[in-house]
């Protein structure tokens, strides 16, 4: 038995939702071009930043200092969750060598139990080894070419309308 939503004849639409993923492969695929139109111009560059995490689980840490604290050559960022989880996260410049031994949990748990209002998040049950991420790029897409646009009746959306840098003046 069909439902009267199923027996409604297909309509065309006029309008295309499409959602990007941080590396535009939905893009390219479905995007503009698919649609008849033109490529957006697109500039990226690394952000040269490392991000180095681990989540805890366990009572949740009282929060003295703003989220993310600049500490000289690295940023700490300390973040709720749900569930009575929590995340610790320090981040530096890609090109300091000598902060990739925050790969290693004895080293991490060293760096922030030197971090006085931060050293108490540790307190909790590591849900997760050190979780490394790097290589992530700042990216910024054109729909408008010449004045005019690459495809009409398009509404592209992301996850993030744009990106920032992570680090205050004076950060690693």
């Amino acid at each position: 038995m069909s439902s009267a939503y199923e027996r409604r004849p297909a309509k065309r639409s006029s309008l295309i939702w499409l959602w990007t993923q941080r590396d535009g492969a939905a893009w390219r695929a479905n995007g503009s071009v698919g649609a008849g139109g033109r490529s957006p111009v697109e500039e990226a560059e690394d952000s040269n930043f490392v991000y180095y995490t681990r989540y805890f689980s366990g009572q949740r840490p009282r929060r003295y200092r703003p989220r993310s604290c600049a500490m000289g050559l690295f940023s700490i960022l300390t973040l709720d969750g749900d569930n009575d989880t929590w995340s610790i996260t320090l981040y530096t410049s890609s090109k300091n060598k000598a902060m990739r031994t925050l790969r290693d949990p004895a080293t991490f748990h060293r760096v922030v139990a030197a971090c006085p209002e931060q050293a108490h998040w540790l307190d909790g049950e590591p849900l997760t080894p050190i979780l490394p991420m790097a290589g992530i790029l700042d990216r910024y897409r054109r729909f408008v070419v010449d004045d005019r646009p690459v495809v009409t009746g398009f509404c592209g959306r992301r996850r993030r309308m744009g990106m920032h840098q992570p680090l205050p003046r004076g950060g690693a």
